[in-house]
Parts: structure tokens; sequence; C-alpha cells
């Protein structure tokens, strides 16, 4: 068959999608990923009195302890605490997340970053909005105790909604780290109001909760409180835990006692090895990251096979390194009644063929809604459709991407029902939408499909 548009000529290439498999992780002496890491700017050492370190020596720390990569926490929050009494806070913020980077980027196999604002400044969203846009950039991390934050503030706790908000908006992964300033007026209140009123707002993103949930070193009295919440939670079947995990940054030291290393190893035991995560912080447990590793791992009593896992945890914004934003922030397809009765695969880099397809999309619909405005010489929009189906209850999702240089690997999930499901009885077209940045190399999908099963 000949195309007869762009369009057609599209479909005709997205025939030939490849579905490479991931293969099974294997047993490994360390973590696959450092989570919790900071890097010493030119601006950032007067103020935290330690050397200079940038992408390249921590890339050489990971080398030295085996770790393939590590997650870049930029510390322009620290820059807008008011105690520090610095000059425009906000130019220092901006200018400390564009040094993390341009540092992310020189070392993008092996560095993820994440943004740092302090949420209380007003310029605080616009800023983190922008620094999402930056190359390598894909997340945020909070500090509520340098920022100054308690949530048993309600106007503290109204900002912070919106900051998990607009992470929820971006796709981005949050890392807090929870405990108010000081430890004072911190506990289990504070892990139950950010359970039921923080994490509903970012629903579908991951959330990782630093340092078990309050500071480090060492694991006082007060994390377990918090821990206890989320453990409690855990053991409950909280819809809320879905995507809630846990770093040990620093808490584990040569001075903890056994009854300590028990009970933190009872609360991982609790929230479950699989929202576990490894990190060391800027100052590593016994002075380097695989030292700290190591302490971590003779020191707590948890099975061989229970420290494997938390080595080989990967979250998703690890696996996906590419920011992808679906044009339905929801978790459902983007459309459910489209004009794409057979299943596609489809990379758009053009503003005609995005024109085609978006008319072809809704070709069963008057007047067609306007088309969402895209520079394709920044970006590129992915479709997928799972083609027509005889009820509804079927889904299509784009889960996220991943790759290094030119090429790209977009995860898609495609779902159908369970016999006990109750759906309609109509004809289906589900298709879903994200857009990302450009990528001109190969681009392969791989799938994933699944059942949802109804009680």
């Amino acid at each position: 068959m000949k195309p007869s548009s762009p369009f057609a000529a599209l479909l005709l290439v997205a025939a030939c999608f490849t579905t490479p498999r991931a293969g099974p992780l294997s047993a490994r002496v360390a973590p696959l990923v450092d989570y919790h890491q900071h890097l010493v700017s030119p601006a950032f050492e007067p103020i935290v009195k330690l050397p200079r370190r940038d992408g390249a020596a921590l890339v050489r720390e990971l080398d030295a302890a085996g770790i393939e990569r590590a997650v870049v926490l930029s510390v322009g929050y620290s820059f807008a605490d008011e105690r520090k009494g610095l000059t425009d806070p906000d130019r220092l913020t901006r200018e400390e997340n564009d040094w993390t980077s341009g540092e992310v980027v020189k070392n993008a196999r092996r560095l993820i970053g994440f943004c740092g604002a302090n949420p209380l400044r007003p310029a605080a969203l616009q800023e983190l909005g922008r620094c999402l846009g930056l190359p390598g950039m894909i997340g945020i991390k909070l500090h509520f105790g340098n920022a100054g934050i308690t949530l048993r503030d309600p106007a503290h706790l109204v900002r912070i909604q919106q900051v998990f908000a607009l992470a929820q908006r971006l796709r981005a992964p949050v890392l807090v780290h929870m405990r108010a300033r000081g430890g004072t007026n911190y506990g289990a209140e504070d892990a139950q109001i950010f359970l039921d009123k923080v994490v509903p707002m970012a629903r579908d993103i991951e959330i990782v909760v630093a340092h078990l949930g309050a500071s480090s070193p060492g694991y006082p009295p007060q994390n377990d409180e918090v821990m206890g919440v989320f453990a409690a939670a855990t053991e409950r079947k909280d819809p809320r835990m879905a995507n809630l995990y846990f770093d040990v940054a620093a808490n584990v030291t040569t001075e903890m006692t056994p009854a300590e290393a028990a009970l933190v190893a009872q609360r991982i035991r609790q929230v479950g090895t699989r929202r576990v995560l490894y990190g060391s912080d800027l100052s590593a447990p016994g002075g380097s990251i695989g030292k700290g590793w190591e302490i971590f791992r003779t020191t707590i009593p948890l099975t061989a096979a229970e420290m494997q896992q938390i080595a080989n945890n990967r979250t998703s914004f690890v696996r996906y390194n590419i920011p992808v934003v679906r044009l339905r922030a929801e978790p459902y397809s983007f459309e459910y009644n489209s004009g794409l009765s057979s299943a596609a695969r489809l990379v758009v880099r053009d503003a005609g063929v995005w024109q085609s397809l978006w008319t072809q999309i809704y070709q069963q619909r008057f007047p067609v809604p306007a088309r969402p405005a895209i520079d394709f010489s920044r970006e590129m929009v992915v479709v997928v459709a799972l083609g027509t189906r005889s009820s509804g209850g079927y889904s299509i999702l784009i889960d996220g991407a991943s790759g290094e240089g030119a090429n790209v690997a977009i995860a898609v999930r495609s779902i159908a029902p369970g016999q006990k499901c109750g759906v309609t009885a109509a004809l289906t077209q589900p298709v879903d939408i994200a857009r990302m940045p450009r990528r001109d190399g190969k681009v392969s999908f791989a799938e994933h499909a699944e059942v949802k099963e109804c009680n």
C-alpha cells in the first residue's frame, strides 16, 4: 500500500517498532545507585566548608565503590535559608541549579539531577519549573529543616501541597527531607499529615523520604516514630504508600547499637525492602561511599537476599532517565474514542505530521479540540494506540523513557480488564500521548501488558 499522507507514512514506519526485553538483575556486592548525593560548587564551598566536588569527582568516588549511578541533589535551597543572610538568594538558587545541571550533563551516563529551591520563597514554583527544563534535571529536592518548614503550619502545608501538585503535573519525582528545623515539634503527627494531605497531591510520582523519615547520622526515637506511621500504613495496605520510598542516607554508622540496628531492620521489613534505597550523602559514614555501604551491609541484621534487594532497587526515575510529560495528567489513556483503529507506536518530530495526526485522533468529534503547541526544535511527541477493542476497560499508557545519546527507549503499558470487571459494551480505541525532549536517533518501544483485576 502506498502512503497517501505524512501521517500514513508515519503509520507505515511505526508498524516496525521493536520490543527490547530487560534481563534479570545479577547479584551485586554494591548498590546499583546511590540515591542521595550532593556536589560542592564554588558558591557552596564557603558555606558548607568542604572541598569543591564536581561531577567528575563524584563519579570517581562511585567507581571506587563499584556503584553505577548517583542521584545528585542540588543544594540551591540552601542559599535561600534566611539564617545565612545572603544577598539575592533567588539568583544564587538559580545559579546553583544551573551549575548542577552542567555537572550532571558532563556525566550524563552516571548522574541524575534533582532541582533545589526553598518552597517558602515567592519565586520557588517558577524556579522549580524552570530548573526541571534544564538538561539532566528530572526531580525536586525539598529540605524542610533548611527552609524552616513545618507541616503543622497551615500556610506551610499549603505551599508544600503546591510544590507536590507541580511535581505531579510535570511528572517529577521528589526527595524530601521531612524533619522540621532543629527537630522540634516533629514526629508521628507530621508523618500522618504528610501521608494524609501531601502525598495525595502527587499520587502518580515517586516520592523518596530521606534519612529514614527524619535526619542522620543515627536512628534516634524521632526517626522511629515517623517510620512507625509509614510501617503501619504499609501493613494495612494503604494505597497512598504505592509510590513511597525511604533512603537510608548516613543513618547507619559504626556507633549504632545492636538494638538500634535491629529496630532499623524491623522497620525496613515492615515497609518492604523494595521501598528502601541506599544513599550515602555528602559526608558518608566511614569517610567514603564504599565504606558507607559496607557499614550499612554489616550492621543491619538483614538476610543476604534482603540486602541484595536493596542493592538492586531501581526506581522508575532511574530506569527512565528522560523526562516525559503525558498530555493527560491522570493515570488514564489520553483518549478512549479515537480515530486510530489500529495499533500504532508513533514518534512525531514535525508540525505538519502533528496536525494530521491530531485531526485523525479526533475525526469522530466536532469541533476538534485545540491542538497543543509543540516546539519541534526542542521537543517531540510520542503517540501510542492500542487499536480497536470490543468494550471499555482497556487502556494504554506511556510510562517513561530512557536512553543515551540520540537513541531512546519508550516504556509502554497496555492494560486489559479482568473477568470480574464491569465494562461498557462499546467499541473503544485507547490512545496515549506524551511530549519529551527531542531525540533524532533510533526510537524503540519496551512493551508491558497487564490485566487489571476487579473485586
